[in-house]
Order: structure tokens, then sequence, then C-alpha cells
């Protein structure tokens, strides 16, 4: 399933797991550097707005 989110260009994978849960953390994976942290909700939401504003700031838009 991580190989089928990498093939939709989906940039972030986040994991639940047993052990997630009884230490009330999240893992997640960002799938461009294959980096994976375990962190609390408020850390990994804002690593993913962090990650997901500076794709998008390096981003050109052109208008016709």
């Amino acid at each position: 399933k991580i190989t089928y989110a990498d093939k939709l260009s989906i940039p972030y994978v986040i994991f639940i797991g047993e052990d997630e849960i009884n230490n009330n953390t999240i893992s997640l994976k960002e799938l461009a550097t294959g980096n994976q942290i375990n962190s609390n909700f408020d850390d990994i939401l804002n690593n993913i707005k962090n990650g997901i504003s500076k794709y998008y700031s390096s981003k050109v838009i052109k208008e016709n």
C-alpha cells in the first residue's frame, strides 16, 4: 500500500498501530525522503503542514 501511495505522489503515510496507541503517538513517513518520525498528533500535523507549505511555495503558477 505504501508503494501504491508513492505512485500516486502522496507525500506522507501515517501509521497507527498497537505501539502508537499504547504510547499515544503517531508514526509519519515522508515518502519522498524515506524519513520516518514518531511523535504526538500536534507535532505530526505541524510537520505535514510545513512540508506541504514548502512543496507548494517552490511551485511556479503561470496564468494565461
